[in-house]
């Protein structure tokens, strides 16, 4: 039995739309689990750059509070001072970074 050659051409064009169709399906999940990704993504850095400046202004306090203790100078504490309150800031909030 011989199948007409236009059956033929008819059934790979069917083919090919079936197949562009599945790809496009399986093609907008992966863009919409990379668009997810990428969100998860920038959210986790803001939380690493929260606490980075937090550990920086912890570790200025900390040397305000050394330079007092080798020099006995109060300017230190002031340092000191400013830094503890800005930590304390950085603890009700974290996500806004003191400059």
């Amino acid at each position: 039995m011989k199948v007409a050659l236009s059956t033929r051409v008819l059934a790979g064009f069917l083919l090919a739309v079936i197949l562009l169709a599945f790809l496009a399906v399986y093609l907008r999940k992966r863009a919409l689990e990379f668009r997810q990704y990428r969100d998860e993504v920038a959210h986790t850095r803001v939380e690493v750059d929260a606490l980075h400046s937090y550990l920086t202004t912890i570790e200025d306090a900390e040397t305000g509070q050394r330079g007092f203790l080798l020099t006995g100078n109060e300017t230190y504490l002031d340092e000191r001072r400013s830094r503890m309150r800005a930590v304390n800031a950085a603890v009700e909030n974290p996500y806004v970074r003191e400059t």
